[in-house]
């Protein structure tokens, strides 16, 4: 009897641990569970991502144009369509040497996050950076020196963020056409870059801002005022 009584204490402790212990159907459920998980919450944290660097791109295009007023309160005009990222005549193309730098007083408001990324991830060693900005101006905004010229100011695009225009080493690549007027077919989403969750931010005359997706932004730049700010409608306003 005293035999038998000391093996069950041993045969119980046996029990428990084996109890303890997963098996390798509940190892791999455990896995399957954790899989499911990340392939839920990955997208919503990427989503959440790239709405932070929309939120820093918003304001850096915003900064933009509280520079632009600033120097129009300066000059008594807007900044020119063709210095105000870079000097004319050529040369390198830096953003410090544009007529809104003395303004920003910083390179990093020019670049959207979102594309920095992307340009930094396709850079290759020993080459100069593919360009250094993410916005580009209205080049209609020549019809209108200042505020008060402009017609709608609430509803004229300004600065937009664009990313699909080659880099030019001068001012070139420093403004978006309108697309061509009808009977013409508008280009979709020719100007505007769609890098936050399939939308893009712009900046009104009126130093408003806005984030537009594909769709919306192609029925606004059906409307004459979008694009031109006084009733010209040509490409030769003066400067």
């Amino acid at each position: 009897m005293q035999k038998q009584s000391c093996s069950h204490p041993r045969r119980a402790a046996l029990m428990q641990g084996r109890g303890s212990a997963f098996t390798l159907i509940e190892l791999l459920v455990v896995i399957a569970v954790i899989a499911i998980l990340a392939s839920l919450l990955l997208p919503a944290l990427s989503r959440a991502k790239e709405s932070a660097r929309s939120t820093i791109c918003l304001n850096h295009i915003r900064q933009l144009g509280v520079a632009a007023v600033l120097y129009s309160g300066d000059t008594g005009r807007f900044p020119n369509i063709l210095e105000w990222l870079y000097a004319r005549g050529g040369g390198p193309a830096d953003p410090a040497s544009g007529k809104l730098y003395p303004y920003l007083r910083t390179r990093t408001v020019y670049l959207c996050p979102t594309d920095k990324a992307a340009l930094e991830a396709s850079q290759r060693p020993g080459f100069p950076a593919a360009r250094q900005h993410s916005y580009l101006i209205n080049c209609m905004m020549c019809h209108a020196h200042d505020i008060t010229a402009c017609l709608s100011p609430s509803q004229t695009i300004m600065f937009l963020e664009a990313t699909n225009s080659p880099t030019l080493p001068n001012y070139v690549s420093a403004m978006a056409s309108p697309p061509p007027p009808p009977p013409g077919p508008i280009p979709s989403g020719s100007a505007l870059a769609f890098l936050h969750n399939r939308r893009g931010n712009l900046l009104l005359a009126d130093n408003h801002v806005e984030k537009m997706n594909k769709k919306r932004f192609d029925d606004a730049q059906r409307l004459k005022r979008f694009w031109y700010p006084t009733e010209q409608t040509g490409r030769t306003g003066g400067l």
